[in-house]
């Protein structure tokens, strides 16, 4: 059937490449201050409402255009950055398509006033777009440099503005990018402003470090390592954290190339790898690295955001950043200052056992435990086993719980114990989890006790995203017992903690918490994001795996156990318990 092919008119071809370079407001954000660090600009101020929703105003002190350019910057692929296909090769510019200006000018109402840095220009002018059709360009009063001002974003799309996530959430990806920004470029000065309140306020500065100071603190900043490296062309240089501040996502890590934002897995996991097994499998360290490379080995012109770049030689791009860091570390002392040192009561020596009122004594036998000391079993002669106390026993008279006998503890992870004949194998680390999980939700139902109030609260510094989660989710966090103050700048004040928070002194874990909450608060409803918290809060305040326990603590935390509703698993739905019958055992063994 002939005509089924047609072609879209213009206005729906904008509106279809709009969607591929503006997916949200933090994406119009990112393009209006990239052409205003192209413009030359040394002030950058973002002005949002209702999560950039409503408006976005990027007001910078840049170059600035003529009358002519500033309607001209609207088309399609119109730019001032390349003129030939070989100039793609050779990019130094943020942006050099053209697309961002006329993509977002599709999808809302946008107000571009701007003057030329030209003392024979007395007047700017100003350009108003609906829909991607110009309306006027007309002479306006203005400062030299640019004013954009973006208008109710998808009004002409609301398939698109129905995805849209909430204020906070919006919020949060601005303020994200903007932090980026602002880590790279301590040469310009950031202000971003959400309804007439100030979020981030970095002035002018030497070096990335100073913004460090800004964006982390300076307890961070002083943890902070510089990066310096020359390897394969390729020039490596930023910050990074030792060994001991980490944190749990690898939200933290910023990387530039050629001033260029981006995200990549593959550097991401150069730079874990260049701490090697300095820091724990899970965590990740806070760096800001800058990578500066020959424009023709990078790509930049393969992802429509252009937050996804390729390199040329990936391999020897991951081995340098891996190596640089690693130098690093090694070029430093990493031996952490301890101050004052205390001694611990020392735990239960091996194969000595407390013995307890309660506790049913069963002759003959020897607790298996590890050993302090390696002992060789053909050793363990009768005048060493006549010397070690016999097993405990929990007794299901006084507990609730089926009797069991206590055998020990292995890999100082798992607790064993025999119930009949199975045999438990009980995670140390889930069981408490679940324990707490269900005190903390208790809590949550009772007017008890939620908080224990800090003989010294615990100082911290937040970066902006971490700021307005604490200041927008308050209610909550006082609910589970935090009472975090703003104590001035991005400085807050932990006065109080969760009474099942036994780890305060460890600022890490307040930082973990605060930083994992952030991340499910954008995409959690409140009621299920309270559920999470609680999960979060247990999991931090649970015994570790690694942890040596003598058998008060091991009766303790069984009995705690099975007082629980759901004692077979975890809140985060790993199993607390494992159960293996002696049938089972005996079909490894071939006896049946």
């Amino acid at each position: 059937m002939v005509g089924r092919i047609k072609v879209l008119d213009d206005r729906v071809v904008s509106q279809i490449a709009a969607g591929e370079v503006v997916e949200r407001p933090s994406s119009v954000v990112k393009e209006l201050v990239e052409n205003s660090i192209d413009a030359d600009a040394s002030r950058i101020v973002i002005e949002i409402d209702d999560g950039g929703k409503k408006k976005i105003k990027v007001t910078d002190d840049g170059v600035g255009l003529e009358k002519e350019d500033a309607e001209l910057a609207f088309f399609r692929h119109s730019t001032s950055k390349i003129s030939t296909l070989r100039d793609l090769e050779s990019i130094t510019s943020l942006g050099f398509r053209g697309e961002a200006l006329a993509s977002i000018a599709a999808v809302s109402k946008v107000t571009f006033l701007t003057k030329p840095r030209d003392e024979k220009i007395e007047v700017g002018c100003e350009v108003f777009i609906e829909g991607g059709r110009i309306r006027h360009v007309k002479d306006a009063a203005c400062n030299e440099g640019t004013t954009v001002i973006v208008e109710d974003l998808f009004y002409n799309t609301p398939a698109r503005r129905k995805f849209l996530k909430t204020t906070r959430a919006e919020l949060a990806k601005i303020t994200d990018i903007v932090t980026r920004f602002a880590l790279i470029h301590p040469q310009i000065y950031f202000k971003l402003i959400h309804n007439g309140s100030e979020i981030i306020n970095t002035p002018k500065a030497n070096t990335p470090l100073d913004n460090i100071i800004h964006i982390y603190g300076k307890d961070i900043a002083k943890e902070m390592l510089a990066v310096d490296h020359f390897e394969n062309e390729m020039k490596i240089e930023g910050f990074i954290s030792k060994p001991k501040v980490t944190r749990k996502t690898p939200s933290h890590i910023s990387i530039f190339v050629n001033g260029r934002y981006i995200t990549s897995k593959l550097l991401s996991s150069a730079i874990k790898e260049g701490y090697h097994n300095l820091i724990m499998k899970n965590r990740y360290p806070i760096a800001v690295i800058s990578l500066s490379i020959h424009p023709r080995k990078v790509d930049v012109n393969v992802h429509p955001t252009k937050l996804e770049i390729k390199f040329q030689e990936e391999k020897k791009v991951y081995d340098s950043l891996s190596a640089a860091v690693r130098n690093t570390l090694q070029s430093k002392s990493l031996i952490p200052d301890v101050g004052e040192i205390t001694l611990k009561t020392p735990i239960i020596e091996a194969f000595e056992v407390l013995k307890e009122e309660g506790l049913i004594p069963k002759d003959g036998m020897v607790p298996v435990i590890e050993a302090k000391k390696q002992v060789n079993i053909h050793e363990f002669d009768s005048e060493f086993k006549a010397k070690a106390e016999p097993y405990p026993t929990i007794s299901e008279e006084t507990t609730h719980i089926p009797k069991m006998t206590l055998i020990g503890q292995i890999l100082n992870t798992y607790i064993v114990a025999q119930s009949g004949e199975n045999i438990l194998i009980i995670d140390q680390h889930a069981a408490p989890e679940r324990v707490l999980f269900e005190r903390l939700s208790d809590n949550q139902k009772e007017e008890g006790k939620k908080s224990q109030e800090l003989l010294s609260p615990i100082t911290i510094e937040l970066n902006p995203e971490q700021s307005g989660f604490v200041s927008a989710k308050a209610k909550m966090l006082d609910s589970l017992g935090f009472k975090i103050e703003h104590f001035g700048g991005n400085t807050y004040q932990v006065r109080s903690v969760p009474v099942v928070l036994t780890n305060t002194e460890n600022k890490n874990a307040v930082y973990d918490i605060i930083d994992e909450l952030a991340l499910m608060g954008k995409t959690k409803k409140e009621e299920v994001l309270r559920e999470k918290a609680m999960a979060v809060v247990a999991c931090h305040s649970a015994i570790r795996g690694g942890d040596e326990l003598s058998y008060t603590q091991m009766k303790k935390l069984v009995e705690s156990l099975y007082t629980t509703e759901n004692a077979e698993s975890c809140p985060h739905g790993r199993p607390s318990i494992l159960l293996m019958s002696r049938a089972e055992l005996e079909k490894k063994f071939k006896r049946k």
